[in-house]
């Protein structure tokens, strides 16, 4: 469950990432 539980971290980690330019402007 730990691995499952940082293999989730990452994902989310690494689709913020991504997403973060494009939902950043409307934010502000």
């Amino acid at each position: 469950m730990i691995a499952q539980f940082e293999d989730y971290c990452l994902w989310m980690y690494v689709a913020v990432d991504e997403l973060w330019p494009a939902v950043a402007p409307r934010c502000r």
